[in-house]
C-alpha cells in the first residue's frame, strides 16, 4: 500500500502532500540513511527489506531492527532534533520507498486531527517496540532472545544470514552457531 493510501485509510486528508511524496529505488547494500549524516525524510517501504544498524567507533555493527514492506521509518534525531542520524538504514533486498519531507509530515500533523492521531499511534508503537527491545537485551539471555526472534519472526529468520541475525541479537556469529547447535542437539 502506498504512503498516501496508508494515510488516507486512517482518515487523513492527503491533498496537501500529494505532490510532495516521491519514490526511489535502491539496490542491495545501498544506504537510505547514513549514520552521521542529515536525512529529514519520513520513509515508507513499498517493496523490500532493510536493516537499521549502529556502527561503533571500533567498527562493530549492531542491528537495531529490520523493516519489511509496509514499514515506516525515519531518523528521529534528524527529523525532530535537527541532529545527524545515529543509525544507518541499509537495504537487504532491492527496495522501493516512498518518502515525504519531515516538515510536510509535521505540517499535516499540525493541521489534520486524523493525522495527529495516526502520528500518535505510530509513535506509541515505536515506544513500545523500543521498550521491548531494551527489556530483551537487559533481561533475556542470548538463547532466549534467539528463541523469541524465531517465534516472533519465523519468515524473517529464513531471509537473513547468520551474521545479520547475530548482529540483531547482540552476539557473535560463533555464539549464534553454538546456540543453533544446542537447539539441534536438543531436538
Amino acid at each position: 500500500m502506498s504512503f498516501q493510501k496508508t494515510l488516507s485509510s486512517a482518515g487523513v486528508d492527503t491533498s496537501s502532500i500529494e505532490t510532495s511524496i516521491e519514490t526511489r529505488d535502491f539496490r542491495i547494500g545501498d544506504y537510505i540513511i547514513r549514520q552521521g549524516e542529515f536525512n529529514k525524510n519520513i520513509y515508507k517501504i513499498t517493496e523490500g527489506l532493510i536493516k537499521l544498524v549502529y556502527l561503533t567507533s571500533a567498527g562493530a555493527t549492531y542491528t537495531k531492527s529490520f523493516i519489511d514492506t509496509g514499514g515506516i521509518f525515519a531518523s528521529m534525531t534528524c527529523t525532530l532534533a535537527g541532529e545527524p542520524a545515529r543509525f544507518s538504514a541499509v537495504c537487504l533486498t532491492p527496495v522501493t520507498v516512498e518518502y515525504l519531507p519531515s516538515f510536510k509530515f509535521r505540517e499535516l500533523t499540525e493541521n489534520d486531527p486524523q493525522m495527529l492521531r495516526f502520528s500518535n499511534q505510530m509513535f506509541r508503537r515505536l515506544a513500545l517496540r523500543n521498550e521491548e527491545r531494551e527489556y530483551d537485551f537487559l533481561c533475556l539471555s542470548a538463547v532466549e532472545r534467539y528463541e523469541k526472534f524465531l517465534s516472533n519472526s519465523p519468515g524473517l529468520a529464513q531471509r537473513l544470514t547468520q551474521i545479520e541475525i547475530a548482529a540483531y541479537l547482540g552476539i557473535t556469529p560463533v555464539s549464534l552457531s553454538r546456540i543453533r547447535a544446542g537447539r539441534a542437539g536438543a531436538a
